[in-house]
């Protein structure tokens, strides 16, 4: 008689082409599939009569093959069968965790296995970066909860998966309002982007001055990275763009080669919670200040101008001869007392 598949474990996302109590059939094999959208990372485990094996794992799918040597075992799928939310990444060799210091002490734990012969195997060097950051990841792009995978190794520490490599920040809008109503607005202004734990940007006053500025954050998680995206309502589109590492790393160490992972990095240099511009103005001397030596560049009639002035760009309405219409400009020029 042929044995049976008894399901004592837990299916999460996850269903198995045999019921609990059924009997096995030659050529049908145990299949646990995971749900559209989810896939298995790790070892799951099960017991065919007394010995302990291992599914195979097929990312979608968990399979044991039931042959005529297998067909009259007992199968007792007791492992926790969970598959998670498929993550967006960049490659198919790194996972992103959300975790906390009780986990990285757990993980710290786990990592070194001790080998026949006395020898350490250490999976610590499967850690690509360990990193805070200044920022709140989005519950929206958090995962299910799974093992910490490092290499082939099942770590059996449960961590938060994150479903995509990036994710965005509203900056907010500024506006920068005209103060001259003139083109003393633009002349020699300094304008200055202060941004969150990034430098310093320096943009075009035409591009800030009676204009909307918009600030677009996209955080990298594979590395820690902020780029912030700078789009003035002038021509509605980007003017500038600036980035920069903003994950504070944490150092840790490999047992097996000594050597220690990552420094401690010095990033809030520039803590500030808000974005913000700075406006530089020259102050514009008037006609009527009294400082001694100011002077100012204006457009007019000669006539209605006292005191010192010196002329450029002359238009004279006169009859005078070509060669007094040069002699007249050139006085204007080198300055006169009216």
């Amino acid at each position: 008689m042929a044995g049976r598949v008894y399901i004592t474990g837990s299916l999460v996302n996850a269903t198995c082409n045999y019921s609990d109590g059924d009997f096995l059939e030659l050529g049908k094999h145990i299949i646990i599939s995971a749900n559209a959208g989810y896939s298995f990372k790790g070892v799951y485990y099960l017991r065919m009569g007394y010995y302990d094996a291992d599914f195979y794992n097929e990312g979608t799918y968990l399979e044991v093959e039931i042959d005529r040597y297998t067909i009259n075992e007992d199968f007792y799928l007791f492992d926790d069968y969970i598959a998670t939310r498929d993550v967006e990444q960049l490659n198919n060799f790194v996972n992103l965790y959300k975790t906390n210091q009780t986990e990285i002490r757990e993980l710290s734990r786990a990592v070194f296995l001790n080998l026949s012969g006395g020898q350490i195997a250490d999976f610590g060097q499967f850690i690509n970066s360990l990193y805070i950051l200044p920022f709140d990841i989005p519950s929206d792009i958090l995962g299910d909860t799974d093992s910490i995978i490092l290499g082939g190794f099942d770590s059996d520490v449960e961590s938060t998966l994150i479903s995509t490599y990036s994710f965005d920040i509203d900056g907010g809008t500024i506006e920068v309002p005209l103060k001259y109503n003139n083109i003393y607005d633009f002349i020699n202004t300094e304008c200055i982007l202060h941004l969150p734990f990034l430098n310093k940007v320096y943009l075009n006053s035409e591009y800030v001055i009676g204009q909307t500025i918009t600030v677009d954050f996209t955080i990298e998680l594979y590395s820690g990275t902020l780029t912030a995206n700078i789009k003035s309502s002038f021509n509605n589109e980007i003017v500038a763009s600036v980035q920069g590492l903003i994950g504070m790393h944490i150092p840790f160490i490999q047992k097996s080669t000594g050597s220690i992972i990552n420094s401690i990095s010095n990033i809030y240099k520039n803590k500030i919670n808000r974005c913000f511009i700075e406006v530089n103005r020259n102050i514009p001397y008037t006609k009527n200040n009294n400082v001694f030596g100011g002077s100012v560049v204006e457009y007019g009639r000669i006539g209605d101008y006292a005191g010192y002035l010196e002329s450029d760009k002359i238009v004279l309405e006169t009859n005078a001869t070509n060669q007094e219409q040069e002699e007249i400009k050139n006085l204007l020029r080198n300055g006169v007392f009216i």
